[in-house]
């Protein structure tokens, strides 16, 4: 079977401290459960070159801000019901993660997992994977042990939220390392 050019594409990785929520499957092809992120353009720019005044424009943003509060709420208690098994995760990439819990997997499982990768605003993504394996963390900040997990199916649109994720957490560490040179 040939390999799609999908398939073999590489992705930037970053060290990260985000929430995830799994459930394991029988098999790769086994439904998802977690339904679409919808990508939406960034809100505080949504009146740019409109004629809403800025008072009201302001007054929408917070009333949004509250809304994303409750839905978030909301939305944790299902998806735990859900998606029973909580990780830490503390490294993404558009081809995987690797994550700490205390359940016990065996390399081969497949899970699908939903990844936190913001609460305010809530954003979320997921995707079906399969454990590959598990090692002693790098460093004694971390827990241990750390599970890898190869993203085996992902959705176009949360791959793209993966990876958006991903350049915003390099851009921050660059940032971040400009100022600490330049004190």
């Amino acid at each position: 079977m040939k390999e799609h050019e999908e398939d073999r594409r590489t992705f930037s990785r970053v060290s990260t401290r985000i929430d995830a929520l799994m459930r394991r499957i029988e098999s790769p092809d086994a439904p998802q459960l977690f339904h679409e992120t919808l990508l939406l353009p960034d809100a505080r720019n949504i009146f740019v070159g409109s004629n809403v005044p800025k008072e009201i424009g302001e007054f929408l943003l917070a009333l949004d801000a509250k809304l994303d509060t409750l839905v978030s709420m909301a939305s944790r208690d299902r998806l735990e019901q859900d998606f029973p098994i909580p990780a830490d995760v503390y490294e993404v990439s558009g081809n995987g993660i690797r994550f700490h819990t205390t359940h016990d997997f065996r390399p081969g499982d497949h899970v699908e997992v939903v990844l936190f990768l913001s609460r305010m605003p809530l954003r979320l993504t997921s995707a079906v994977g399969v454990v590959l394996d598990k090692r002693a963390a790098s460093s004694r900040d971390e827990l241990s042990p750390q599970w890898a997990l190869k993203f085996t199916r992902i959705r176009e649109q949360d791959l793209e939220a993966v990876v958006q994720f991903v350049f915003q957490q390099e851009r921050r560490t660059i940032r971040e390392r400009r100022l600490y040179h330049e004190e």
